[in-house]
C-alpha cells in the first residue's frame, strides 16, 4: 500500500517506529494526496474545486462546519485499507461516511481523513443470513433486503442514515418492541 509515499519519504514502513511526523502545511498535503491516490479513491483536499461538497454531512450543528484534510470516496475495501494506512502513517484521524449523520459531527472529520463509503453496497445472502457492505443508507438497505431477500431489520425510521452507524450504534426504530435492535441482528 502507499507504495508512491514510501518512496517520496524513503522509508518503508516497518511499524510505528518509522512514523515521519510532518508538520500540516503544503508538504503534508502533497503527501498525503500522493499516499491516498495510490488507492482507487477519489480524493478531495481543501482548494480543490469539489471538496466543499464532498464533506458536506447532514446532521451537523450552525456553529460546526466540517474540515476534512482530505475526504476520499472509496469503491474496494482495498481503498478503504488505503486511507485508513495513509491517515495512520500521516499521523491523521481517520472517519468513515456512509450517510454523514452523527450527532457529535464524527462524520465531518475535522483535521482528518474523511472516508465516504457510500459506492460500497455489494450485498450477498442465503436465507435469512445476509452479509453487505457499509456503504448502504438504511432506505437503501431497508429497500434490497426486502427487493431480494424479503427481510428486514430493526431499524431507525430516518432513511438518509447510513445503517452501518446506526446498526453499531445499537440501531432503535419502530420494531425495537418486537424485535430488539437493530444491533441485535448483527452475527459478526
Amino acid at each position: 500500500y502507499c507504495t508512491s509515499f514510501d518512496l517520496a519519504l524513503g522509508a518503508p514502513w516497518r511499524g510505528r517506529e518509522r512514523f515521519v511526523v510532518l508538520p500540516r502545511n503544503t508538504e503534508m498535503s502533497d503527501a498525503l494526496r500522493s499516499c491516498l491516490d495510490a488507492s482507487g479513491a477519489t480524493v478531495h483536499l481543501p482548494g480543490d474545486p469539489e471538496y466543499d461538497e464532498a464533506k458536506l454531512v447532514k446532521n451537523k450543528p450552525a456553529d460546526i462546519v466540517p474540515s476534512p484534510a482530505a475526504v476520499a470516496r472509496v469503491r474496494s475495501v482495498s481503498d478503504v485499507k488505503v486511507a485508513v494506512i495513509c491517515a495512520f502513517r500521516l499521523r491523521y484521524e481517520a472517519c468513515a461516511r456512509a450517510g454523514g449523520h452523527g450527532f457529535d459531527n464524527a462524520a465531518g472529520c475535522s483535521g482528518g481523513v474523511q472516508i465516504d463509503l457510500q459506492d460500497l453496497q455489494e450485498m450477498a445472502g442465503e436465507g435469512s443470513v445476509v452479509t453487505f457492505q457499509a456503504g448502504y443508507t438504511l432506505g437503501q438497505l431497508y429497500y434490497k433486503l426486502y427487493r431480494d431477500h424479503g427481510l428486514t431489520l430493526p431499524g431507525g425510521v430516518e432513511s438518509g442514515v447510513g445503517a452501518a452507524g446506526l446498526i453499531l450504534g445499537c440501531g432503535r426504530g419502530m420494531l425495537t418492541l418486537i424485535e430488539g435492535l437493530a444491533c441485535d441482528s448483527v452475527y459478526e
